[in-house]
């Protein structure tokens, strides 16, 4: 009788689906067929939210911006909408459930967070040009929401930061190869590496952060001492080789500077170099660049290395600020939010407005050949100028409060940590956030799916792994975890 009774239901609902169908396409509304994908995202979030999180992490690579969907709003198919869906869900299931879990609540980076998301929110109010700020905020809501506070709970299952790291790497190979053929075609030159990424990654510098944010983990992974995945080493030594290929390739100068301070961190964690010779070590370096600063001046003064497809000479550009366009521009860009800063520094001009004001802080002796008016070629190139220029001086320290504070709960996590896992894992995430914090005095990308996936999820991987370290979840199900790991 039960078996009957569903299969009338089964029958009755496919049968009006098929002709709600008909009907809509007979009158051209295309939009009912994306109501088996919004079936299926319900379904997910309602019973299976782990799965629904890392089936987003995989899209993520994949997914591509649309420019205007009209009345000026731009959208990431197919990755914005399950996010707005998701935001929602979180929403109604806090307030459902009574609240969220409190251990995430009020770990420092959380709060961090949630002052951070506060203060966008003001500033959006007292912003230049509001609409855009709200959108901002919107945005940046969807994202923390998602990819840190939900991913805080799917990581509770210590396997899912397996799942999580291979299913963004996975489909990332993907881009890799659509990229490296595309670039191909034109001789693999430093010119064409700017664009041949899209539509899938806007340029070269996106690109190329998200390339660096997972090298650590592969790094990590190919010299791991696990016999489980032995026979797996080869290949993930060869993944290793991939991405470096596709890093160099990718000219991204701001990714390889951030390659090699992320070295740096893991050297000083790994031998365990004590903070006070790390303190007097910097100390002589800013002295003797004090002491040497004219010295210094006139060797950048000197360089005309301009970027190239040859990687050594594309290497010493990174120091020419004389005549190299692209250095030249971050200048101007940097100056510009200076000036704009000084002109409004507690609230700023609204967060997303750099684009839409910078225009008339420019200074005629500091544009060059790619300079704009419209606001079309980026924005303040910088995670620390963007936001000093769009929400104001506290915008600007909230955002270093809180990097210190993702910093320092990676490095607590991997001195506390007793087992392998935990070690590899926080040391992956740690020096892969690392990168991109260096890689953020040069470009900015806190903005979009592509960067926001992977930096926040790793942070959420430091939380969970800070708490299980504090015993701030019980002791059995972190024991219990791990011994299946093993396994």
């Amino acid at each position: 009788m039960q078996s009957s009774s569903k299969s009338v239901w089964l029958y009755s609902i496919t049968g009006i689906f098929i002709l709600c169908t008909a009907i809509s396409i007979y009158f051209e509304h295309f939009e009912i067929l994306l109501l088996p994908f919004v079936a299926l995202v319900a379904y997910l979030a309602l019973f299976k939210l782990d799965t629904l999180y890392l089936l987003l992490i995989a899209l993520v690579p994949l997914s591509v911006n649309l420019d205007s969907i009209g009345i000026g709003v731009g959208m990431t198919i197919p990755t914005d909408p399950v996010l707005f869906g998701l935001l929602l869900f979180v929403i109604i299931k806090t307030i459902y459930e009574g609240g969220f879990d409190r251990q995430v609540i009020f770990h420092p980076v959380s709060l961090f967070l949630i002052i951070q998301l506060s203060w966008v929110f003001i500033t959006a109010v007292t912003s230049s040009i509001p609409l855009v700020s709200f959108k901002y905020f919107t945005a940046q809501l969807w994202f923390i929401t998602t990819f840190y506070f939900l991913a805080t709970q799917v990581f509770r299952k210590i396997k899912n930061m397996q799942h999580f790291f291979w299913l963004y790497i996975l489909p990332f190979c993907l881009i890799i190869a659509y990229t490296l053929v595309n670039h191909s075609f034109h001789g693999f030159d430093q010119k064409s590496g700017n664009w041949v990424m899209k539509p899938f990654y806007n340029d070269h510098t996106s690109y190329g952060a998200a390339l660096a944010l997972f090298i650590p983990f592969l790094i990590a992974k190919s010299f791991e001492k696990n016999n489980r995945i032995a026979i797996l080493k080869p290949l993930i030594f060869m993944l290793l080789a991939y991405f470096t290929l596709a890093t160099i390739l990718s000219y991204t100068r701001a990714a390889w500077v951030g390659l090699i301070g992320g070295w740096g961190v893991y050297l000083i964690l790994k031998f365990k170099i004590k903070w006070q010779i790390l303190a007097a070590i910097v100390l002589s370096l800013s002295v003797t660049a004090l002491v040497m600063q004219d010295d210094i001046r006139d060797y950048f003064s000197k360089n005309k290395v301009n970027s190239s497809t040859d990687i050594n000479q594309h290497v010493k550009s990174i120091s020419n600020v004389s005549s190299d366009a692209s250095n030249r521009e971050r200048i101007n860009r940097w100056n510009s939010g200076f000036a704009m800063f000084k002109e409004r520094p507690l609230f700023g001009w609204g967060p997303g407005t750099y684009s839409f004001n910078y225009a008339g802080f420019q200074k005629e002796s500091d544009k060059t050949i790619i300079s704009t008016n419209a606001g079309d070629m980026g924005n303040a190139h910088s995670e620390y100028v963007g936001p000093l220029s769009e929400s104001g001086f506290p915008g600007l320290i909230i955002v270093l409060g809180l990097f210190l504070t993702i910093i320092a709960t990676g490095v607590r996590v991997y001195k506390r940590s007793t087992n392998q896992f935990f070690k590899t894992y926080s040391m992956s995430c740690l020096i892969g956030i690392i990168t991109y914090i260096i890689h953020g005095f040069l470009n900015n990308f806190l903005d979009t799916d592509k960067i926001t996936a992977p930096f926040y999820g790793m942070t959420a991987i430091l939380v969970v792994m800070d708490l299980y370290n504090q015993k701030k979840y019980p002791e059995k199900e972190f024991q219990e975890q791990l011994e299946k790991l093993k396994a």
